[in-house]
This record gives C-alpha cells, sequence and structure tokens, in this order.
C-alpha cells in the first residue's frame, strides 16, 4: 500500500515527543516528578512543563497514544481499501518479524554496549537525580541467551522493558495490530459495524487496545465517510481541536494534581487512570484534526517530518540506548 504522507510524519513527529520526553526524565527529572531535589532550572520552568498543557511536547505516554492509533488506521486501511483476504493473512504473518527484527538488532547492541562498559547512565543519574529513570537500567547482568529470549518472546507475551525500557509497548503493538486485523475483516461490509465499533469500544476502554480500535474505526470512516472529514476542515474547528489536543496531551503521567487547571480531571467518575483517559481523547483528536485539516497535512507531508517518519521506529527503539550511553558520557 502506498504510505499516506502526512501520516508518515504524524509518527515523526510522535517519536521526537518520545524521545524529548526521555531526555527530560533523565536530565531534568522535575518535568515529571514533584520533588524540590529534582529541579535544576530556577523559575519553576520544570514545573510549568509538568503542571500545564506546555507538557504535552513532553509527554511520552501521549505520543505512545498516537502511534497505536496510527497502527490500526494504517493497518486497517489497506485492507478496507483493496478487500485483499489473502494479503491480510499476509500482513498478519509478517507484522511479528516485522517487529522482532529490528528489536533483535537493537537488544543484541545493547547487550555489547553493557557488556563493554559504554553504558554510563548510572553515573549520571546520580547528578541528574534520576534514580527511579536513568538509574535503573541495565544493572541486571543479563545473558545473551536472556537477550535473545526478550527479543524473540517476551517482549511479545507481555509488557515487558525490563532490558530496554521501550520495549514494554510492544505487546500492545503486536495483539494491537493482530486486533485491527480480526476486527477489519469482521466489519468489512457489515451493515452493523456501527454496533460492533460501539461494543468494542466499552470492552477495550480501559486499555490500550482501544487506540487500535479507534485507528480502525477513522480509517473506516475515511474511506467511507469521508465528507465527515472534510466539514470539519474549517479553521474554527481546527483551532478548537488543536486546543483539545495541547489540554489534554499535557495532562502530567508522573504526578497526581492536586490543584491547577487539571485537578477538576481527577474528580470525574471515569474508572481509569485520569492521565490514560486523557492521553487516549488527546491521540484520538490528533489524528481526527491531521485526518481533517489540509494545512496539517501539507505540514506533516514536509520532507523532515517524513525523514522522521521513516526512521521513527529506530529512532524509538535507539534512543534510550543513546541516552544511557553516549548522552551520559558527555554529560558527565
Amino acid at each position: 500500500m502506498k504510505k499516506i504522507d502526512y501520516l508518515t510524519g504524524l509518527k515523526g513527529l510522535a517519536a521526537l515527543l518520545v524521545v524529548a520526553h526521555h531526555f527530560s526524565i533523565a536530565f531534568f527529572p522535575g518535568v515529571y516528578w514533584d520533588s524540590g531535589m529534582l529541579t535544576h532550572i530556577s523559575g519553576d520552568i520544570e514545573a510549568i512543563f509538568r503542571m500545564t498543557p506546555l507538557g504535552c511536547i513532553l509527554n511520552g505516554n501521549f505520543a505512545v497514544c498516537l502511534f497505536f492509533i496510527v497502527s490500526g488506521f494504517v493497518l486497517s486501511y489497506s485492507y478496507f481499501k483493496h478487500k485483499n483476504y489473502d494479503k491480510l493473512k499476509k500482513q498478519i504473518f509478517l507484522r511479528y518479524f516485522k517487529l522482532a527484527i529490528p528489536i533483535m538488532l537493537v537488544l543484541i547492541i545493547v547487550y555489547f554496549f553493557v557488556k563493554l562498559g559504554f553504558m554510563y547512565n548510572f553515573e549520571a543519574s546520580k547528578i541528574t537525580g534520576s534514580a527511579m529513570w536513568l538509574g535503573t537500567f541495565f544493572r541486571t547482568d543479563f545473558s545473551l541467551l536472556q537477550v535473545l529470549k526478550e527479543g524473540i518472546l517476551t517482549v511479545f507475551m507481555q509488557p515487558s522493558g525490563g532490558y530496554l525500557t521501550v520495549l514494554w509497548t510492544i505487546h500492545y503493538e503486536i495483539v494491537g495490530s493482530i486486533l485491527a486485523y480480526i476486527v477489519s475483516f469482521i466489519v468489512l461490509d457489515n451493515k452493523k459495524r456501527s454496533w460492533i465499533y460501539v461494543l468494542l469500544i466499552i470492552f477495550f476502554a480501559k486499555t490500550y487496545y482501544v487506540l487500535f480500535i479507534f485507528g480502525v474505526i477513522l480509517a473506516d470512516l475515511y474511506l467511507n465517510r469521508k465528507s465527515i472529514f472534510e466539514r470539519l476542515n474549517k479553521p474554527v474547528i481546527s483551532f478548537v481541536l488543536i486546543i483539545m489536543v495541547i489540554y489534554l496531551g499535557g495532562y502530567p503521567s508522573g504526578v497526581i494534581p492536586t490543584s491547577g487547571i487539571y485537578f477538576w480531571i481527577t474528580k470525574l467518575p471515569l474508572g481509569m487512570e485520569p492521565y490514560l483517559a486523557c492521553h487516549f481523547l488527546a491521540g484520538l483528536v490528533v489524528v481526527l484534526l491531521v485526518l481533517s485539516s489540509k494545512p496539517c497535512q501539507k505540514l506533516l507531508a514536509l520532507k523532515p517530518f517524513q525523514k522522521l517518519g521513516n526512521i521513527s521506529f529506530s529512532m524509538y527503539l535507539l534512543h534510550v540506548v543513546v541516552i544511557c550511553s553516549l548522552s551520559s558520557y558527555l554529560f558527565l
């Protein structure tokens, strides 16, 4: 399937947000956790990013939600468009290998970096104060066999980031991808698919899997009800959606708001963690905005975002390795 360039650009932007998020936790942990000992910048700058909508540009969980929705969209879009069942079966089979091969390569790199003493994250964490994050990595002596098991099996079977923290998302990615394929097959040309979508959203509402369902629904609407997105392509609506994204995407993940503009959300009977509800909704609104706004599509189709999108998965897998090795070494 030909890539939808602006969604490729959106993946690149999401990957960049994850990198910014982890870099900030490593060297400026006050933007994530509320403790005076972790503050390194005067003027409450870190608190501003931690407790206001500005935090959306450093919010990794929000960016991960974007990844999952885009994955659900792209995986189902091709099947909805071409209705090729044989290709669908092939995609399900290949999905594991598309994820596993780069994961294994990165884990082998990490293994040898650790063995050769190239990781300086523990020493750096003593200075930055990021003992709860940066200081926890690569403290266990994994064997090569354990590393191989982690990349081939463990990360796919359960949310595991034991050897490389970013790999906690891979379980959701593989299961969510299969879920998206199955749902696409079930709802294709099904006149009652709206009810199926509602039931699936209710069932998966409190999990990351609902994001893949959002992606399937958006792909269905984009192909069969494109007029909905065309009606949303208005400056006023785009402005409202952008404000929603900034506000909801900025909801803090590392602290529970006890005051300020997010406190009221903690009082809502959501039945789930407020930060998850906010980030799920923020991710949905972002993709809805991009699918409906021509200016956003033109922006994300620019070469810098396309290049980021093309290397987004590699960047996602490798950036913590760089932070723990080269960045920590240079910091020291």
